[in-house]
């Protein structure tokens, strides 16, 4: 008799271990941005990148909704960066939902707006 109950509770635990689904990893969140975000800047997609761009933004010394952003947009994104951007590893900012990536002489920075990621800002890389 202790044999079988033995044998049904190793039975039950290992059963029970089986029926344990395996954690899956968090989808980064980041990572699907970027992704999207390169992928719409290398193909010249304009109202792509304005979709996963914070308007208005402050550009050449002013604040530029979406017709100002556009025509800055070859300025902002030539081909030297469209090629930094197929490479590039996006850095996370300690503390923050922030990340940059650094072309040349640019930073791009990525931040979370209403819980989505977005293009936030261009900043001069010293």
């Amino acid at each position: 008799m202790k044999t079988f109950s033995l044998i049904v509770l190793l039975l039950l635990t290992s059963a029970s271990l089986i029926a344990q689904a395996p954690a899956k990893p968090k989808a980064d969140p980041f990572a699907a941005f970027w992704s999207e975000f390169k992928t719409a800047v290398a193909k010249d997609d304009r109202e792509a990148v304005v979709s996963l761009t914070k308007l208005p933004m402050y550009l050449a010394n002013k604040e530029q909704s979406k017709d100002g952003f556009l025509k800055l947009y070859a300025s902002l994104f030539p081909k030297k960066v469209k090629t930094c951007f197929a490479t590039a590893k996006p850095v996370k900012e300690y503390n923050s939902d922030s990340y940059s990536v650094f072309c040349g002489k640019s930073i791009y920075v990525f931040s979370r707006v209403e819980g989505k990621y977005k293009f936030t800002d261009l900043g001069v890389n010293d």
